[in-house]
C-alpha cells in the first residue's frame, strides 16, 4: 500500500530492511515517530514475520514483504545478497518517498536510530544547507549493569569516534576488545546517510552513503547522529551473527572484525553460556570505564525516545 501523500516542507521518512523481533521493531518505530519522522518504510526480509498488527494498522508506517515477487519486480532472479538487498530497498523506498511528497529519506538498519539533540526539522534545515545528502556519524551503544539484561534500545551510553587528543586513551577503555575493534568500535565506523529524495546524479556503491558525481553535494553532519545498537539484546545479537554466517557477508567486513567472527563462531558451537559470556565481554562496561570515557569525550550519553503511547 503506498504511503499517504505528506506534502510537508522538510518532511522525513525512515527506510529500513528489517528482521528484528516485534518488540524491537515497535520500539524502532516509536522512537522515529516520537522525534518527528513523517513516515517509516519497513522492508521485511522474512515476509512471514510481517504480522505485527500495531505496525500494520498505523497510517504512518508502510510494511513491504520481500517476497520472491518483490525481488523479481526489482530485477533479481532470486533473493540477492545482503548489500544488493539493502540497496535495492533503499532505491525503492526513495521512489516511494518521492511519490508521497517526502523531502528526505534516512537510510538505516533495524538496529540503528536517527537522533538529534534539537528539533528534527531544525536539524534537517541546518544540515542540508547547500547539500543533497548528509552522513550521520555513528555512536555505538555500550551496556552497563543496569541495561545489559534489558530490552532493545535501552543502552544510554555510546562510544564516540576518537579525536586527535583523546585517541591515546581509547585503548585503556576498550582494552578487552582492542584487537577486535577499530577505535573501540565493534560495528561500522562510517555511519549512514540521509538523502534529499529529489537529488540526482548519484549512485550507491555501499550501504553507508551515496556517491555523487559532484561530491560537494554530500558532507558529514553533527546536526544528526546515528545511534548504532550493535548489542540490542543477546538474542538479537546472536541471530544477527548467525545470519551473517549463513549469508556469507563476513568477507566484506574490516579485517579486525574477522576476529569477532572466529570468537563468536567458537562460542556458538560451545554453548549458550559461552556465547553470553562473550557478549558481555564485548558490550558490558563498568561505571568507572564509562565515567572515564565520558570525562575524555570518548563516551556520550543519549537516550532513545520510546513513547508507548505513540503506537
Amino acid at each position: 500500500m503506498p504511503a499517504k501523500k505528506v506534502r510537508k516542507i522538510d518532511s522525513l521518512a525512515v527506510i529500513a530492511t528489517v528482521s528484528q523481533a516485534p518488540e524491537t521493531l515497535i520500539r524502532f518505530c516509536q522512537h522515529h515517530l516520537a522525534i518527528g519522522a513523517d513516515h517509516i518504510f519497513l522492508f521485511f526480509d522474512r515476509p512471514r514475520e510481517n504480522n505485527i498488527a500495531v505496525l500494520q494498522n498505523e497510517a504512518r508506517i508502510t510494511c513491504i514483504n520481500c517476497t520472491s515477487e518483490h525481488w523479481r519486480s526489482a530485477g533479481f532472479r532470486d533473493k540477492p545478497d545482503l548489500d544488493d538487498m539493502l540497496l535495492s530497498n533503499y532505491r525503492a523506498g526513495i521512489r516511494m518517498c518521492r511519490d508521497a511528497g517526502i523531502t528526505y529519506a534516512a537510510l538505516v538498519d533495524g538496529d540503528e536510530l536517527v537522533y538529534s539533540d534539537r528539533s528534527l526539522k531544525d536539524a534537517l534545515a541546518q544540515a542540508f544547507v547547500g547539500l543533497d545528502a548528509v552522513v550521520m556519524l555513528p555512536y555505538e551503544a555500550m551496556h552497563d549493569r543496569g541495561t545489559i539484561s534489558g530490552g532493545p534500545f535501552e543502552a544510554k551510553n555510546f562510544k564516540s569516534l576518537p579525536n586527535r587528543l583523546n585517541q591515546y586513551f581509547a585503548p585503556l577503555i576498550y582494552r578487552r576488545i582492542w584487537e577486535r575493534a577499530d577505535h573501540g568500535f565493534l560495528g561500522h565506523i562510517i555511519g549512514k546517510s540521509i538523502i534529499r529524495t529529489g537529488a540526482s546524479n548519484y549512485r550507491f556503491e555501499t550501504t553507508h552513503r551515496p556517491v555523487f558525481d559532484d561530491e560537494s553535494r554530500i558532507a558529514k553532519t553533527n546536526q544528526l547522529k546515528l545511534l548504532h545498537y550493535d548489542c540490542l539484546t543477546i538474542d538479537e545479537w546472536a541471530q544477527k551473527w548467525r545470519k551473517r554466517f549463513q549469508e556469507g557477508v563476513i568477507v566484506k567486513m574490516r579485517s579486525k572484525r574477522h576476529g569477532q567472527l572466529a570468537e563468536i563462531e567458537i562460542a556458538q558451537k560451545m554453548s549458550d553460556r559461552n556465547l553470553e559470556k562473550l557478549y558481555r565481554t564485548y558490550h558490558l562496561y563498568s561505571d568507572v570505564e564509562i565515567l572515564f570515557g565520558r570525562s575524555l569525550g570518548l563516551v556520550k550519553r543519549f537516550e532513545a525516545r520510546i513513547h508507548e503511547g505513540i503506537l
